[in-house]
């Protein structure tokens, strides 16, 4: 082929490409921005930014389309203006006439490949963020849409409420919500989705400070409401003034999505799964429920050997008495029971800091309650005073004396206690998952921190190959579209264009569908587990694979006749 014939070629090629990228692009532009601006109420500058970020991430995944339009509208034309008959009068082979297009199909390649690489996360990574700018907003709005605070939905206690707004009055750089008939659901940290408690209010205040990296921290403050068990002999604790919750570490909603990370990032991620937040909040629960087991252990032991012990903070300190009594240490929590027979009591003396005491508290039943905070290098103790239930004689009710007040009722929760944190406790933050992957240590938390590594190994690997697939794709779909546009005698590209769109289709489908099944992970894995991975990744390339069979039969065909 002349260089003229090339380049003449090659130019109508680009043309038609650049100008169909940019029509997709615009159309896939304002349909990505449809549903931000629905659900998150965006005002008008967030838009404007969100369309310039949109335009190069969405112009990159037009390119398939539109490199397909390009060669079947290119030479369907050729075909209908006999042109392409004149080429072949000369001499030219059809293998020949496809070299421009095959050239084009390089270049867009191994561009797309760059650009999905590290242009396209780029832009869509600013595209979150502009959402996630006002998460106070955010929150807001997905509350009034689902009553779900979405975000904590993996992160911590499930929160749910009837309504939400913003108030106007924020502090710096903490953004604040308040909830409206808030509902708070804590869950079993060894076995994630069995709930223990739950909490229910008037109001929450909810507070979110942002973190480096994209993290945000959650607190809330309840303002009058109650707290019971899941079990039904627990009785429900009405009337709390305030009850403080958190603070909650939420790994960031934007970076940790594969679609906004680069390839080198990718590759981090897929050789050491344990650097994803993914990994480190199962990982994180681990630490802190053996920090909590340790903790207990040594309360436990103290409380045999001396009959009591004291936990001191900066502004008060709790004595707990109990004289030879029973004690039970479960997941997060050691009861202490002094046997409905039995003359004897728990005693609870509180005193602030450099004072005599300010409340005694007597009862039969003491659950001490524990929480690893190791963002401040806390432990927060809860202590609740109850009176076990009985189907026969009477129990003598929870006996608190305040001052010269003293009130008898079946349950006194005592305010939440934050005690530094033992140096050898802080010491285990340094265990790495492989520690616990190899332990014995708590199987059902082990179980799911397995399952997080592989999906996150899975999930970085089905992206780069999606990536690759995805730019390969722009190769072969347009030598399809050339061999279309030939072989379609009558003029009738569209129709050809129309063909090749459903292989097209096809491929994009199966490489999602490979992305998908790449982390569907059962919830069990320890029983006859096959990892998916292997599967999806077929799937991933078999489009492109059944797409490049096609297109090289169709110009086989060509050249034979």
């Amino acid at each position: 082929m002349s260089k003229t014939l090339f380049w003449y070629l090659f130019r109508d090629l680009i043309k038609v490409f650049l100008l169909a990228t940019l029509v997709l692009a615009s159309i896939m532009s304002f349909g990505g921005l449809l549903r931000p601006l629905t659900q998150h109420g965006l005002d008008l500058w967030q838009v404007l930014q969100m369309v310039m970020y949109l335009m190069p991430a969405m112009m990159t995944y037009s390119i398939p389309i539109a490199s397909l339009f390009a060669a079947t509208i290119v030479y369907g034309r050729l075909t209908a203006d006999n042109e392409l008959t004149a080429c072949r009068a000369a001499g030219l082979s059809y293998l020949s006439m496809a070299l421009p297009a095959v050239a084009m199909g390089l270049v867009i390649s191994v561009g797309s490949l760059f650009f999905l690489s590290y242009m396209v996360p780029h832009y869509s990574l600013s595209v979150q963020r502009v959402i996630y700018a006002n998460v106070a907003k955010y929150i807001a709005n997905d509350i009034e849409r689902s009553h779900e605070l979405q975000l904590l939905r993996r992160s911590g206690p499930k929160i749910y409420a009837q309504s939400a707004y913003v108030p106007p009055a924020q502090e710096g750089d903490v953004q604040t919500v308040i909830l409206i008939g808030p509902t708070i659901v804590n869950e079993d940290k060894s076995r994630p989705g069995i709930p223990t408690s739950f909490s229910m209010a008037r109001q929450a205040t909810l507070r979110i400070r942002q973190r480096p990296g994209d993290q945000m921290l959650f607190d809330a403050q309840l303002d009058g409401g109650v707290t019971f068990g899941r079990r039904g002999t627990a009785r429900p604790r009405g009337g709390l003034e305030q009850t403080h919750i958190g603070p909650i570490p939420v790994p960031s909603p934007i970076t940790e999505n594969v679609k906004f990370m680069n390839i080198d990032r990718l590759q981090q991620q897929a050789a050491s799964p344990e650097t994803s937040e993914r990994v480190a909040k199962p990982l994180a629960l681990f630490i802190a429920s053996e920090q909590e087991d340790i903790f207990l252990r040594s309360v436990q032991a103290r409380l045999v050997a001396d009959g009591k012990i004291t936990f001191q903070s900066e502004h008060e300190s709790y004595e707990v008495i109990v004289p030879g009594l029973r004690m039970a240490l479960a997941t997060g929590e050691l009861t202490v029971s002094a046997g409905l027979r039995s003359n004897k009591f728990i005693r609870v003396i509180r005193r602030p800091a450099d004072g005599p005491p300010d409340l005694t508290a007597d009862a039969k039943m003491m659950t001490l309650r524990v929480h690893a905070d190791n963002i401040d290098n806390r432990l927060r103790l809860l202590l609740d005073l109850q009176t076990p239930i009985s189907s026969g004689n009477s129990v003598p009710p929870v006996r608190v004396q305040i001052s010269n007040d003293v009130l008898e009722k079946p349950e006194h929760a005592m305010p939440a206690l934050s005690i530094p944190m033992p140096p050898d406790l802080q010491l285990l933050r340094q265990r790495t998952a492989d520690q616990y992957l190899n332990s014995n240590y708590l199987p059902e938390m082990r179980m799911e921190l397995e399952r997080q590594m592989i999906r996150v190994h899975n999930d970085a690997v089905a992206e780069m190959h999606s990536r690759a697939s995805f730019a390969l794709s722009c190769l072969v779909l347009v030598v399809m579209g050339c061999c279309m546009g030939m072989i379609f005698r009558s003029g009738d590209f569209l129709t050809a264009f129309a063909v090749c769109v459903i292989p097209a289709l096809a491929t994009i489908t199966l490489v999602v569908a490979g992305q998908q099944l790449a982390t569907d992970l059962p919830d069990n894995i320890s029983h006859g587990f096959r990892n998916p991975l292997p599967l999806a990744l077929s799937m991933i390339w078999t489009g492109n694979a059944l797409i490049g069979i096609i297109a090289l039969g169709v110009m086989r065909r060509l050249h034979r006749h």
